[in-house]
This record gives structure tokens, sequence and C-alpha cells, in this order.
């Protein structure tokens, strides 16, 4: 069990397969997707590698992310972020 922070994140359409791929890739859990006017995706992360994936995440869509917390939790997480 790792402690880990909530957020959603919301994306375009364009960067939605980029992103989604570079999550999948460095392990974070994306618990929903919802698809409507952009692509909502709430996301779990370890804390110490949220400062990372959101530098990352700004940079892959032109800082076109937008972001919310959505609080912290415990979450039985085992993969860590690859090494970019």
């Amino acid at each position: 069990m790792v402690r880990c922070t909530v957020r959603k994140i919301s994306v375009d359409y364009g960067t939605y397969n980029s992103v989604s791929y570079y999550l999948k890739e460095s392990g974070i859990m994306i618990r929903r997707e919802e698809f409507g006017a952009e692509v909502e995706m709430e996301l779990v992360v370890r804390e110490e590698e949220w400062e990372e994936l959101q530098g990352a995440l700004q940079e892959m869509t032109s800082g076109r992310v937008t972001i919310k917390d959505l609080g912290k939790g415990i979450f039985p997480i085992e993969s860590e972020m690859k090494q970019q």
C-alpha cells in the first residue's frame, strides 16, 4: 500500500493518445476515463512522482492540460514510473 494523490486531468482529443500511452507506460493507475468535449481521466499517482508527471503532462499538451486535485489516499500500487 502506497500513499498517493488522486488527480483529474482533462485533455483534448488531439493529445489523448500520447497522454494515455505515456501514463500506461509509466505505470500510472487510470481509475476512470470520460469522453465528452474533452477526455477526463482520473489518475492515482505516488505522491513523490506527481511533480515529474505534472511537468511531463504540461510539456506533452503544450500547457493545455487541466488538472484538479481530488485528494490523497492509500492505494495498492506496486509499479514505479519508468525513467524517461
